[in-house]
């Protein structure tokens, strides 16, 4: 019995091992308002972006392709376009659903930040994770796909988060807790 946990823990390490070999790295922009992690240096694109409301807008695609598998998170500013949050964050989940057959798909929120993540598996048989999230007029999706077989891309679609322009992170719900204990405080005196 022993035998087979030492064989199980070595696959392990090893599977891991190959998985920690990519060059997992931070990348920030304060003034689109985030970071995320990704496996290698992302290229930037400008592609058009239909919005909920059929509107074309320019968004900025980050992506890494690796035999191992695409990563890509799409930035899009709506600020002076207003749009329907909830509207907004269903369009984008749509095209996501569309890559196969979603297999978790709920409503998700991030430090308060109103969101969708969602689950596909796609006709290839391989796995697509994605998120969406809409801040501040501005939509956030990410979408990692992963071979057959491979493990699911959950440091990627984990690891992103909101930023102010000064660099700290957002959290709406400690945001407010706090706006709500100054606002009390200002009351008692």
């Amino acid at each position: 019995m022993r035998s087979v946990f030492v064989v199980s823990a070595a696959c392990a390490l090893v599977a891991s091992g190959a998985a920690l070999g990519q060059a997992w790295t931070e990348h920030e922009n304060r003034q689109e308002g985030w970071l995320i992690n990704f496996p290698g240096q992302p290229r930037l694109e400008s592609r058009p972006y239909t919005t909920a409301s059929g509107v074309t807008v320019d968004s900025k695609v980050y992506s890494v392709e690796l035999p191992s598998g695409v990563y890509s998170f799409t930035f899009v500013e709506l600020a002076g376009r207003w749009q329907d949050q909830t509207q907004s964050i269903a369009h984008a989940v749509s095209t996501l659903r569309q890559k196969g057959r979603p297999r978790y798909d709920d409503a998700h929120d991030l430090d308060g930040v109103t969101g969708h993540q969602i689950s596909v598996a796609e006709p290839s048989g391989g796995l697509m994770l994605g998120s969406v999230y809409f801040y501040n007029q501005r939509l956030y999706i990410t979408e990692a796909s992963v071979p057959p077989g491979a493990a699911p891309p959950q440091q990627f679609q984990q690891s992103i988060t909101f930023l102010h322009p000064d660099g700290r992170r957002v959290n709406v719900r400690r945001e407010a807790e706090e706006a709500a204990k100054q606002k009390n405080a200002g009351e008692s005196k």
